[in-house]
């Protein structure tokens, strides 16, 4: 469960999101979202569905994100970062 967590927060940085443009595109709530994302309440059955439906994932796609780290380069940090204005 860590690394799905974890990959939720690498997938906004990879596709230069806040946490609010991802809760937007979820239609929930930042707050819910956050506390998702940081496993302070339990995933809803469908969220993973929902977010794979709104990114639009392959198959192969999905696998892989419930089961291998999604790799964050520094240039996609620093792309983040500067595009995000640092908010995370």
């Amino acid at each position: 469960m860590q690394l799905i967590l974890k990959n939720i927060s690498a997938l906004r940085i990879k596709r230069k999101e806040t946490i609010i443009d991802m809760a937007e595109n979820l239609k929930m709530s930042v707050v819910r979202l956050s506390a998702i994302e940081n496993g302070k309440i339990e995933m809803p059955d469908d969220f993973l569905e929902k977010l794979f439906t709104t990114y639009d994932f392959t198959l192969k796609e999905k696998a892989d994100f419930v089961t291998k780290r999604l790799k964050i380069t520094d240039k996609d940090l620093q792309r983040y970062m500067h595009e995000s204005r640092g908010v995370i």
